[in-house]
């Protein structure tokens, strides 16, 4: 699996366990919805979305890539 796909992944996993939308998660934070939408499509992902993200969720990085998802990502 390519990391920006696990990335998208996990996303998906953090807002299914807080019950909200990826929609929620973009108002939320003040993000565009296209860069939540495109998570997982595009080659690259910015540190600067993962942050936003987690700082929406209000958890820190290092709970945002604890997961099997990362295990064995190719680049």
């Amino acid at each position: 699996m390519k990391l920006n796909e696990a990335v998208g992944l996990r996303v998906k996993e953090l807002c299914d366990e807080r019950g909200i939308t990826r929609y929620k998660l973009c108002a939320d934070g003040g993000m565009s919805r296209q860069t939540i939408c495109s998570l997982g499509e595009r080659d690259g992902v910015k540190l600067q979305t993962i942050w936003d993200i987690c700082e929406t969720l209000q958890i820190t990085l290092i709970e945002f890539f604890d997961s099997p998802l990362f295990a064995n990502v190719d680049t």
